[in-house]
C-alpha cells in the first residue's frame, strides 16, 4: 500500500523580501511532522517568486506548525499528496500544482488549507 506526505509549495513575491523572513529561517525544519526541503533553489527568485519546498507527513502536522507560525499562511500555498518513499517533488510538478489551483481552484491534485483533500487510498 502507498503511504504519502504532504508536499507543500509556498510562493512569496519576490518585491517583499520581508515576508519570507516572517518565519525564523530552519523553523520547519525542526517542527515535528517535517519530513524534507529542496535546497537547491529554495529563496531565490522562480519568476519574481521567493520558493519554499517542503514535505510534510501529515496534514496534522502542517496545521501544526501553521499555528505556532500564522506567518507561514500568509503567502500563495498549493497543498497535494506525494508518494512516500520516491523521489522528492520537483519544482516543475509545484508550478503545475499552483497553476491548477490557480486556474480550477481546489481538487484532490492541488488544494490548501482552507480546503484540504483527504490522502489517497493505497493501491
Amino acid at each position: 500500500m502507498t503511504q504519502y506526505h504532504l508536499a507543500k509549495l509556498t510562493l512569496t513575491p519576490a518585491s517583499n523580501p520581508q515576508a519570507a523572513r516572517e518565519v525564523p529561517p530552519g523553523a520547519a525544519d525542526k517542527a515535528p511532522g517535517f519530513v524534507w526541503r529542496h535546497r537547491d533553489k529554495v529563496g531565490q527568485a522562480f519568476a519574481r517568486q521567493l520558493v519554499d519546498l517542503t514535505l510534510w507527513e501529515s496534514l496534522p502536522a502542517l496545521r501544526a506548525f501553521v499555528q505556532t507560525n500564522p506567518a507561514a499562511a500568509n503567502s500563495a500555498t498549493v497543498l497535494w499528496w506525494h508518494p512516500a518513499g520516491g523521489p522528492p517533488p520537483t519544482l516543475a510538478d509545484a508550478e503545475l500544482r499552483m497553476e491548477q489551483i490557480q486556474m480550477f481552484g481546489a481538487c484532490v491534485d492541488a488544494f490548501d488549507l482552507s480546503k484540504p483533500m483527504p490522502a489517497p487510498r493505497g493501491h
